[in-house]
């Protein structure tokens, strides 16, 4: 649902998933999760690739959700 988002945001502001510059991901289970996230991240995301961070949290501000992502991106 997250890289969904993401996509939609990104389209309302004129860009693509191909834009993305830089992306920081923050998790609740970094370790337990990462794989998993890494995995469903590259099926949105491929070459060229952007730059990025994966920051362990103890918890989120929204207290179901296991991770939150944040990208910044070029104008298309």
């Amino acid at each position: 649902a997250a890289w969904k988002s993401a996509e939609h945001t990104l389209q309302a502001a004129g860009a693509k998933l191909t834009d993305i510059l830089e992306l920081t991901s923050y998790h609740v289970g970094l370790q337990d999760d990462i794989a998993t996230f890494v995995d469903i991240k590259d099926e949105f995301l491929f070459g060229p690739y952007h730059a990025g961070s994966a920051i362990g949290l103890m918890e989120l501000a929204v207290p179901k959700p296991r991770a939150e992502i944040r990208v910044t991106a070029r104008d298309s």
